[in-house]
């Protein structure tokens, strides 16, 4: 799926129109990216963030507007209590938390707009695409202590539902940054962002520096 997808995106980015006057740019970045605002209850609402590194290309259509298409990879870390009550309520039982981190692969395509300052270029942006995201395996280990004991036939450890679990979700983003041109050739990209997949389960927000040519 992800390989027909990045073949799509490059056939679509090479066979923009004629009248392109500038040149295809590739960029590296690298960054972190956040993930919060699931509709979910629990555990899965507080994870996670991590590094994310990726490639994107562009190229000018008319004027200001030009169109981005982007690869990227993160690896996000469980970041919830380590500590939760949990039912029965009677009972106050306290369980430690940890887990797997969560691949994330993010494909997407865009279209921005620029005005140039001199060799600075801020930009605001809308994209879409695809989020592919592995879910990281969150196991709850039961934590006794000298208040509190487990309940006959309650397991002292297991997986927290819908974790480690992987899904396709389509989204739709919004960025903002700027390009700054550094030497002959040579531009640093800096753009922060907020992408919401459309079945309302996951939000993330991107922050990354790129290097283009």
């Amino acid at each position: 799926m992800l390989k027909k997808s990045m073949c799509l995106l490059t056939m679509l980015l090479f066979s923009l129109p004629a009248y392109s006057q500038s040149k295809l740019n590739v960029w590296v970045f690298g960054g972190r990216t956040a993930k919060f605002g699931t509709i979910s209850s629990g555990l899965l609402n507080d994870w996670g963030d991590g590094p994310t590194v990726g490639i994107f290309v562009s190229r000018s259509l008319i004027g200001p507007i030009s169109v981005r298409g982007e690869f990227s990879y993160s690896s996000l870390l469980y970041d919830g209590p380590h500590l939760l009550m949990n039912s029965p309520a009677d009972a106050q039982l306290f369980w430690n938390a940890s887990a797997t981190p969560t691949n994330v692969y993010k494909l997407a395509i865009g279209i921005d707009e620029s005005k140039e300052f001199g060799p600075i270029t801020p930009f605001v942006g809308l994209q879409a695409g695809v989020y592919y995201i592995h879910m990281g395996r969150i196991t709850l280990s039961f934590a006794p202590d000298q208040h509190n004991s487990l309940p006959v036939g309650l397991p002292s450890s297991y997986n927290y539902y819908g974790t480690g679990v992987a899904s396709a979700d389509p989204f739709l983003g919004l960025k903002i940054g700027s390009d700054f041109h550094i030497l002959d050739n040579v531009f640093v990209n800096v753009r922060a962002g907020y992408d919401a997949t459309f079945n309302r389960t996951a939000g993330f927000v991107p922050v990354s520096v790129a290097i283009g040519i």
